[in-house]
């Protein structure tokens, strides 16, 4: 007497509106029931309309996604049914040998865990995992470099290096990472697995100028440790091609497609590229060649005429 039942419903829908549940009790068997006004009772809940977050993983590398609420731990692909206007937290996690590289969709961006808040409509989420490689750096004197620890980012990714020479000096990229320097800001990538990248600081120097109708790579003031030489990437417009200027205070230095390598450098030197526009050679056409076998024997006819005249 005087004991209390409580029942837990657990329920999804479809549809929208209300529902009402009835629940009904009727005291056990040879348990004797002085009133039975109180063995039913009434619920009545609003339903709201169900979301669907549908999220799908791509990329080289593996990993997971999970939410909160619980709902999702994703293979490939999963989905789960948010209430209307309800919010739903991802967080992407990666094993070793891989790592998370960005979300596309409802959640975009680099950041997690990501927060979708109220969904109103179906949304769908991409989350991104690539392998992961390497990029360590070191430094020689007169001059620093950030960040100074290894840095492990995804396969074809970047990573950016701050420089900073003492006065008089500038800085000298060498290593196996591919990358562009401009003042001092140097960029690795894209980075396609583990590579190294050396900083040095010279005072001898290289100093890049282009013309119009193309753009070169490095420009400007670039160092080099003495003996070393440097290369730069030309890029012609259409209908354009590099010349590299000689003599003066010229590197010199070898062309090759649109790659320019100076010769080794022992002191400050310059490298001018101007584009000129490409011009076809020349190949006489069949009208051409026979002008110039005219003008061949019209100037034999001339000559023996003569030397007959002199022979008189």
């Amino acid at each position: 007497m005087g004991a209390s039942v409580t029942y837990t419903v657990n329920a999804t829908a479809a549809a929208s509106g209300t529902t009402s549940t009835v629940f009904s009790v009727a005291a056990p068997a040879g348990v004797t029931e002085n009133s039975s006004a109180n063995n039913a009772a009434g619920d009545t809940n609003s339903i709201g309309v169900l979301r669907q977050l549908t999220v799908t993983k791509a990329g080289t590398g593996t990993g997971t996604v999970s939410s909160v609420p619980a709902g999702l731990n994703c293979g490939a692909s999963c989905d789960m049914s948010v209430a209307n206007g309800g919010q739903v937290i991802l967080t992407a996690s990666a094993p070793a040998g891989s790592i998370f590289t960005g979300w596309t969709g409802a959640c975009t961006g680099t950041g997690n865990p990501c927060t979708i808040s109220n969904m109103t409509s179906d949304q769908s989420v991409l989350a991104t995992f690539a392998l992961t490689a390497t990029v360590t750096s070191s430094v020689g004197a007169n001059g620093t470099a950030t960040p100074t620890a290894p840095q492990v980012v995804g396969q074809g990714g970047t990573v950016v290096y701050s420089l900073t020479p003492s006065a008089g000096y500038y800085p000298a990229v060498s290593g196996t990472c591919p990358g562009n320097l401009v003042g001092n800001i140097y960029t690795v990538g894209p980075v396609t697995g583990d590579c190294t990248v050396r900083f040095d600081f010279s005072d001898i120097t290289v100093t890049a100028t282009s013309g119009a109708n193309g753009s070169m790579s490095p420009t400007g003031v670039t160092g080099v440790v003495a003996g070393n030489r440097a290369v730069y990437t030309l890029a012609p417009a259409a209908g354009f091609i590099a010349r590299i200027a000689t003599g003066g205070t010229a590197c010199g230095g070898t062309l090759s497609g649109n790659t320019f390598t100076t010769n080794t450098v022992n002191a400050n030197c310059t490298v001018d590229v101007t584009f000129v526009a490409a011009t076809a050679n020349s190949i006489p056409t069949l009208s051409e060649w026979g002008l110039i076998l005219m003008s061949a024997l019209l100037g034999l006819m001339a000559f023996m005429h003569r030397r007959q005249l002199g022979v008189r």
